[in-house]
């Protein structure tokens, strides 16, 4: 683990990679950094994890190749973003993330929500009314 503050070294830095994978491993590294730093610091780790395409490799070495070095337990998992679109849709972010952190997403203890997506939420119906059109999510 790096003996800094583990965002001490991304400020003012560029780092160029050759490829998704090797920018993918060395955000594991950072992930990983981070989370040990948050528990040894505050005894827990808050993460949210963002959705598409992008992050899909990292979250699969995550939770794969790196399954150990991170405090899985003490980690919590939210959403920054998600499509509205049911939880097992080919687009559903959720299942992509699941899918890629299967190792850990399994455990009692770790958990990933799903986003509700199916039904549209009080301020949904009043931007339909508003704008005229349907309060339901597109």
């Amino acid at each position: 683990m790096n003996t800094q503050t583990p965002f001490a070294s991304t400020r003012g830095e560029l780092r160029i990679f050759r490829d998704l994978d090797e920018l993918s491993r060395a955000a594991a590294d950072f992930f990983a950094d981070v989370a040990n730093a948050s528990v040894k610091r505050a005894g827990e780790f808050f993460v949210a994890l963002s959705g598409g395409s992008t992050p899909q490799r990292l979250y699969e070495i995550i939770g794969s190749d790196y399954h150990g070095r991170i405090p899985w337990i003490q980690t919590q998992l939210f959403w920054s973003d998600e499509r509205c679109v049911p939880p097992d849709d080919p687009q559903s972010n959720y299942r992509m993330a699941t899918e890629a952190l299967s190792a850990v997403a399994i455990s009692p203890m770790i958990g990933i929500g799903a986003a509700v997506t199916r039904r549209p939420l009080p301020h949904h119906r009043a931007y339909g009314s508003v704008h005229g059109g349907s309060s339901r999510l597109r």
